[in-house]
């Protein structure tokens, strides 16, 4: 080869080696590539705990906003009450009752009718001729009769444990009954002496 043909090659030469080098960079890495996202094109094969991990990111705001709207809507309850106190906790709020629940009869908690169903977030009416209290909401009604153990559910006849009564100026319910014809969890703790309501 002569020199002339050497110089004439010598820019082709040149090119041949800097896209070698960059290929074997390339290969080699030693120039970041960045990583193809699992799911993509060039990575289409995922794990099962990255697609939960997916799933759990992509949601959480949208179950973040329907706690809030179930809680806004009164669809979602928590109530503690205290034998013998007027202080009570409803969704995380301290609340005054307007007469401590009590423990009559057999051991039943009774507590002040329009309390508890306004804290369940039911329309409470008291008809004063028929002395009947009735709790309306979330597509049940439940109609109390002073001195009755019969309670009437969406027109059924139910027995309850204890009747409503009448203490001092206050309708007092069983907790339990009214709560459950609710779809509502009852609990008892007997070292506190509280009652914890729940959906």
């Amino acid at each position: 080869m002569g020199k002339g043909t050497f110089a004439a090659s010598l820019p082709r030469l040149l090119l041949v080696s800097i896209a070698a080098c960059a290929l074997g960079l390339l290969l080699f890495g030693a120039v970041p590539v960045k990583a193809a996202s699992p799911g993509s094109a060039s990575d289409p094969l995922v794990t099962q705990d990255w697609v939960e991990d997916y799933v759990q990111r992509a949601f959480e705001p949208l179950h973040q906003r329907i706690d809030q709207m179930e809680q806004n809507l009164g669809w979602r309850v928590n109530i503690v009450l205290t034998i013998g106190s007027r202080e009570a906790l409803v969704n995380g709020k301290a609340e005054t009752v307007p007469t401590s629940p009590q423990i009559m009869g057999a051991g039943y908690t009774m507590v002040p009718a329009r309390f508890i169903g306004e804290a369940l977030g039911l329309k409470v009416d008291w008809d004063d001729f028929s002395r009947q209290v009735t709790f309306s909401g979330q597509g049940q009604n439940v109609t109390l009769t002073i001195g009755r153990t019969t309670a009437g559910i969406n027109g059924q006849a139910y027995t309850m444990p204890m009747a409503p009564v009448i203490a001092g100026a206050y309708t007092l319910v069983h907790v339990r009954f009214v709560s459950e014809a609710f779809r509502c969890q009852v609990g008892w703790d007997p070292k506190t002496r509280q009652v914890t309501i729940t959906k």
